[in-house]
């Protein structure tokens, strides 16, 4: 068994395209490369997006607790790694806490991970697929979005990638007892920072036993590695991991995306899974969507798979492809979901493979210009779609659920009277967006995560109208307004259709626009992010069956803010459905973060 290269060593096979011989040349290329992801990233983070749901959920976590109250389950249902969630605390506490200073982390993540496709790739690739592979990550929409995004995917990506490179540091040298210390010590920290980072140490540990020196020479080193990181994630997993896999509603949501063997579609999650490993790395989830691209991507794949085995041997071969595997086999178990995101740590991986398939493709080529021509040309081919996507992304920065012009305009308009009613997904926008400090009110937060979500008694949605003396505990006044939050319970948190067309939509419509009359005798503001086309639009028409005026007032992406008016109540009976049980709670009406 061979050692990884040295970024010096050549094939000398006549078929092996010639690459670039290091000079000015090649270092011009890398850095005009680098600039130019670096540049498409750092656009982005400049621009300051507001946070969509799942950014305010982490926002809102880490700005609500201390670093130990970190290591508790995290609220809004909520999983990420500890040291990624401490990373992002300091970063809070030296910056500030606003979007550009809670994704520098994330920018810093994925600027890194353009120097590691280039250092890993150079050594078990030779500079020419190595300089297309840091291409296709530079210019990759899904790397550079993740690169600006308040969540740890874009860390895992880069967290994958390092160790990878320390591990063949160790087959290049097992009888250096230095990078041992170093693949162990990466280990262990890899854990609590990246929660996929145990595929790719499974795959580390495999690459090590089919390395025969290493069997030969250090045996026990391995032994002990396995010991040392299986002990790290079975803590890891206690502490933190243990309580997402638990989690009803995360379950629930990513079933589809678990590969169970017995699942009537299983051969349909397959291809759909093989699609997200595939396509994302290069061209986004929102990109393109080509069922040829997909397979033509696959074939590079496994051309990559059998010119990395050829080149550097089957040790780095597995580092390649057993970390996507092994999330796999526990999706198998439903322990991990296979999308996109949840496989970006995967994507150095796949971009890699696929370099090495297009220059794998012209390997009988004779003449070594002609077949790195034609590899260039493939590549560019490739790389022209991604730089066309990531460019639009540049004139036009990506914006979801932009919940600030709403909340600002209703700060200033709303009266102390009025009700505000919000639906699911404008729970996070109001209490991270709304509020001085979040961690000011850590009472009303707590409120607003739990609001809503219970189970309803069983003839609760049938009624029409709620009985003044009934108390509504998703009811409660704070800033001024008085807060209605949309009882949407977590059993009807999914993405099955087949499911949402069994629930009891128009029963509960009615009984939500009464708890907001209830609640707002004459008027009322309705924020709306994401708004459901079935559920929420439901709502609003019940609404104006029991005769609000709804009106939009500022519109964005992704959100909607209504005013709503009602006729003239008939009688006093019209009271706040908490009555006196839901006495004024005054907070700040809101101001500067």
């Amino acid at each position: 068994m061979r050692s990884p290269p040295s970024p010096d060593r050549t094939s000398s096979s006549p078929s092996t395209p010639v690459a670039p011989a290091d000079g000015p040349a090649l270092r011009i290329a890398v850095a005009a490369i680098v600039l130019v992801g670096v540049v498409l990233r750092v656009r982005q983070f400049a621009f300051g997006r507001p946070f969509w749901l799942d950014e305010l959920f982490v926002a809102l976590n880490v700005s609500d607790r201390s670093f130990l109250e970190l290591l508790a389950p995290l609220a809004w249902d909520q999983s990420a790694p500890v040291l990624f969630l401490w990373a992002e605390r300091l970063a809070l506490l030296v910056g500030g806490n606003g979007e550009r200073v809670l994704r520098t982390p994330s920018l810093v993540a994925g600027c890194a991970l353009l120097a590691l496709v280039w250092l890993v790739g150079r050594r078990i690739l030779g500079a020419a697929p190595a300089l297309l592979a840091l291409l296709l990550a530079a210019v990759s929409p899904y790397l550079v979005y993740f690169s600006n995004e308040l969540k740890p995917y874009g860390l895992d990506a880069a967290v994958a990638l390092a160790l990878v490179a320390v591990a063949l540091r160790v087959l290049e040298r097992p009888a250096d007892r230095t990078r041992w210390a170093v693949l162990a010590v990466a280990g262990v920290v890899a854990l609590p920072l990246s929660s996929p980072a145990v595929f790719t140490l499974a795959a580390v540990g495999a690459a090590l036993l089919a390395t025969a020196e290493v069997r030969r020479t250090a045996p026990a080193l391995v032994v002990g590695l396995g010991v040392l990181w299986a002990v790290a994630f079975a803590t890891v997993y206690l502490l933190f991991l243990r309580h997402a896999a638990g989690n009803a509603l995360l379950r629930a949501w990513f079933e589809e995306a678990f590969l169970v063997p017995r699942a009537p579609d299983f051969a349909e999650r397959v291809a759909t899974a093989a699609g997200q490993v595939l396509l994302p790395p290069l061209y986004g989830t929102g990109g393109i969507v080509s069922g040829y691209l997909m397979l033509l991507l696959a074939a590079l794949g496994a051309l990559g798979v059998v010119a990395v085995w050829r080149r550097a041997g089957v040790a780095v071969a597995l580092l390649l492809v057993l970390p996507a595997l092994g999330a796999a086999a526990a999706s198998a178990t439903r322990r991990y979901p296979i999308e996109g995101r949840t496989m970006l740590y995967a994507a150095p991986f796949t971009i890699l493979l696929v370099a090495a398939g297009v220059f794998a493709l012209t390997a009988g080529v004779r003449r070594p210009r002609l077949a790195g021509g034609a590899s260039w040309v493939v590549g560019g081919l490739l790389a022209l779609p991604a730089l066309a996507l990531s460019a639009g992304h540049f004139a036009r920065p990506v914006v979801r659920q932009d919940a600030r012009p709403a909340i600002a305009y209703l700060r200033g308009a709303a009266r102390g009277d009025d009700a505000l009613y919000l639906n699911r997904r404008a729970r996070a926008a109001w209490a991270y967006y709304a509020a001085r400090s979040p961690r000011a009110d850590s009472a009303h937060l707590a409120w607003l995560e739990r609001a809503g979500t219970e189970p309803p008694l069983p003839n609760e949605w049938a009624a029409t109208r709620m009985g003044a003396s009934a108390r509504d505990g998703n009811v409660r006044r704070a800033r001024d307004l008085v807060e209605v939050v949309q009882r949407y319970p977590t059993s009807w948190v999914t993405r099955s259709r087949a499911l949402r067309d069994t629930l009891p939509v128009h029963a509960w419509a009615s009984s939500e626009s009464a708890r907001l009359r209830n609640a707002a005798p004459r008027s009322a503001w309705v924020l709306m992010v994401d708004q459901s086309a079935v559920l929420d639009s439901a709502f609003l028409a019940a609404v104006r069956r029991d005769g609000g005026r709804v009106a939009p007032t500022v519109t964005a992406s992704d959100v909607v803010l209504y005013r709503v008016d009602f006729p003239p109540p008939r009688s006093a009976r019209n009271s706040h459905v908490g009555g006196p049980a839901a006495a004024p709670e005054r907070a700040p009406a809101g101001g500067a973060r």
